[in-house]
């Protein structure tokens, strides 16, 4: 074989060679921007997907979300955004955020935040992450106030970082706290005036206490029913028991027939004229029986009390012994008689 033909087929070899490297390296690079292709259109679905889900959430989201960007201008405006503020998306979108739904007093305050804000984020500063709830006020379309509890997030985007505001309308639970509140101060209001009164009713009892104590007189208190609530020491004395043995017995016990008389029968207490406020004391000469039997000649005052609505709850019945005064009132009869017949025999 020629040198010139081994030349010829050592180029045609090479040159076979060189094609399948060629056609490998292109296959290869065909497979590389498949894959890119396809890691490309993943990635775009997933972003799409992502950005649908977002959408989808924004649209249904119950409370109401607002994004702006650095400047304040609003760059999305949620449907229940639109129902809380009452403006439509397309009117707001590019507006500035304080002049739609911050009332006016507060509009320099807001823009001095979001100033602060922004400036936080170009630093450098984490402001990511949904913040606690605050409460403020916000402005409706129509000019009504309102308030709102908001959180406050931010996040980067191809467009620059955005602000996110989540609103909640408390106007309906301030009002209830503040109802509440007021409800709790007329409470407490009343609670101070009933302890003054409790405090009034308790210095005017241990002030009738230290009366009825200190009272030289016999003092009984009873029921409608007759039946004794409460005495003082004299009437223990006078009746001859004790207090613990005296509460609970029947007054007409220790009636002798002449009292009874006096005050008109055993139901001179449910008469008609008790049942009437402001009855009159009525003055009784008789007797009373004490638990041994004695008769002890009394002067009885007797007092009707009324309830607040006026209608007769009790007796008092304050009882005198005058015993010696009848003893002393039997003896000047008796010299008096003696008198009459000494002055008949002198005749």
């Amino acid at each position: 074989m020629s040198a010139e033909k081994l030349t010829n087929e050592n180029s045609i070899v090479l040159l076979a060679e060189q094609k399948r490297k060629l056609e490998e390296e292109v296959a290869k690079r065909k497979r590389v921007e498949m894959q890119l292709r396809m890691s490309h259109e993943h990635v775009t679905m997933r972003a799409i997907d992502r950005e649908s889900r977002l959408q989808a959430t924004m649209e249904n989201a119950l409370d109401a979300i607002i994004c702006i960007d650095t400047s304040g201008c609003v760059v999305d405006f949620n449907p229940a955004a639109e129902d809380l503020f009452g403006f439509n998306q397309m009117e707001v979108l590019g507006q500035d955020i304080s002049d739609l739904i911050v009332p006016t007093e507060l509009r320099e305050q807001h823009k001095i935040g979001l100033l602060s804000y922004a400036d936080k984020i170009k630093s450098g500063q984490d402001m990511g992450g949904r913040k606690r709830m605050m409460d403020t006020l916000g402005l409706r379309a129509d000019g009504k106030k309102i308030n709102l509890e908001v959180a406050i997030s931010s996040f980067s985007c191809e467009d620059g970082t955005h602000i996110t505001a989540f609103f909640r309308d408390i106007t309906n639970r301030k009002q209830f706290s503040h109802a509440l509140l007021g409800t709790l101060e007329v409470a407490e209001e009343n609670h101070k005036e009933l302890k003054r009164q409790k405090d009034v009713i308790s210095q005017a009892n241990a002030y009738m206490e230290s009366i009825v104590r200190s009272m030289g007189d016999a003092l009984i208190v009873f029921s409608m029913a007759g039946e004794i609530q409460k005495v003082n020491e004299p009437a223990c004395t006078l009746l001859a028991s004790s207090e613990r043995d005296l509460v609970g017995q029947d007054i007409y016990r220790f009636f002798s027939k002449d009292i009874l008389s006096g005050l008109g029968s055993n139901e001179m207490i449910v008469c008609m004229d008790t049942n009437k406020a402001g009855y009159n004391t009525k003055k009784i000469d008789g007797s009373l029986v004490s638990s041994d039997g004695c008769k002890i000649s009394v002067l009885i005052s007797r007092s009707i009390l009324h309830n607040a609505a006026g209608y007769a709850s009790g007796v008092i019945l304050v009882a005198k012994d005058i015993t010696e005064y009848k003893e002393a009132e039997k003896a000047l009869l008796e010299k008096e008689k003696q008198l009459l017949v000494v002055e008949k025999q002198g005749q």
